[in-house]
């Protein structure tokens, strides 16, 4: 990773300082997409879980009317 370097404000020191203030910003910036790729993820499990539990309830509801009316 490549850190920007600026001269001190002290004339004549000659020394470089690193800037440390990009990586925090550059840390915060890949933190935050992480996180939103985390929840694109989670929301694509709740759909993926919604649909299968939907599928369920629904051969139940079809195997509990056949029950029902084989008995009736």
């Amino acid at each position: 990773m490549h850190i920007s370097t600026k001269y001190n404000s002290i004339p004549g020191s000659g020394k470089k300082a690193k800037t440390l203030l990009k990586k925090p910003v550059i840390f915060s910036k890949k933190l935050l997409f992480f996180f939103e790729k985390l929840l694109i993820f989670f929301k694509s499990v709740l759909i993926f879980w919604k649909r299968i539990i939907s599928q369920m309830s629904t051969e139940i509801l079809l195997t509990t009317s056949i029950v029902i009316t084989r008995f009736f």
